[in-house]
């Protein structure tokens, strides 16, 4: 039995969730909402819609970026800005190794360090739409996907397709997805990949997918398909180990599956 029950009244545009279940969501009007235990925050500093990924080591942290502001990092707890790095066009950002931070730009990919106040590194490269961290930096074209190391690229994937996602290893293109790990294509269709928990039903999950309102979990040899018919289409979902949010028609939505 799955129970769905409404939080708040939130316009989605980006969210991220740390493992002590803190959902950070960003609205398209610069609102930040600060979610746990179904008691909700706000942060309301500008317009601007934000990137958002919360520090993966702990929860005293988080950062932003966006087109006009660039990269920020926020105290969680004071829910203040501690320092802003300069102005940037920055499209989305990814956590790497030893705090440091990949930014996407119009021009190529800069390079943070937490501990500076400035960036330390920048590879040029354009038409880059998306960027992942699994085991190594990789970033995507509309049809190819490259592996950054040491300042170089190397092209490990190419798609006949346009590529619609690159998330935790897992391309998703018009008509496939691809498992860059395993090197393995599935013939597939899906609007997005989710940012679900990798275990569904004491199964392990290699890719959460998204289509309109049906919610697919893939493993290794086995698939769980939801359809929520409540909801006419979904915009997100995202998960941990302990709760299950989903977005749709500006609100909020905790589910619980009683499996």
């Amino acid at each position: 039995m799955i129970q769905v029950e409404k939080i708040a009244n939130i316009v989605y545009f980006d969210s991220n969730l740390s493992k002590d279940s803190t959902l950070i969501v960003s609205s398209p009007n610069g609102l930040l909402s600060i979610i746990k235990y179904n008691k909700t925050e706000y942060i309301k500093f500008d317009i601007e819609q934000k990137n958002v990924v919360i520090y993966p080591n702990g929860d005293e942290l988080f950062t932003t970026s966006d087109t006009e502001q660039g990269l920020r990092v926020w105290d969680l707890e004071s829910k203040k800005i501690v320092f802003s790095y300069p102005k940037d066009n920055i499209k989305q950002h990814v956590y790497i190794q030893h705090n440091n931070i990949a930014a996407l730009t119009n021009l190529g990919i800069k390079f943070y360090d937490l501990r500076m106040r400035y960036s330390y590194n920048f590879y040029e490269a354009k038409n880059v739409e998306q960027l992942d961290y699994n085991r190594g930096l990789y970033f995507a074209t509309d049809h190819a996907v490259f592996m950054y190391q040491n300042n170089d690229k190397t092209q490990i994937y190419n798609s006949e397709t346009r590529i619609k996602d690159l998330k935790d290893g897992v391309v998703l293109a018009d008509d496939h997805l691809y498992f860059i790990n395993e090197q393995l294509s599935k013939s597939y269709c899906a609007d997005q990949i989710l940012p679900l928990h990798h275990e569904f039903k004491g199964q392990k999950i290699l890719v959460s997918t998204l289509k309109t309102n049906l919610i697919d979990w893939v493993g290794y040899d086995h698939q769980f398909k939801e359809k929520f018919s409540q909801f006419e289409k979904i915009d997100r979902a995202i998960s941990n180990e302990d709760v299950f949010y989903i977005f749709s028609n500006k609100e909020l939505y905790g589910v619980n599956f009683d499996f």
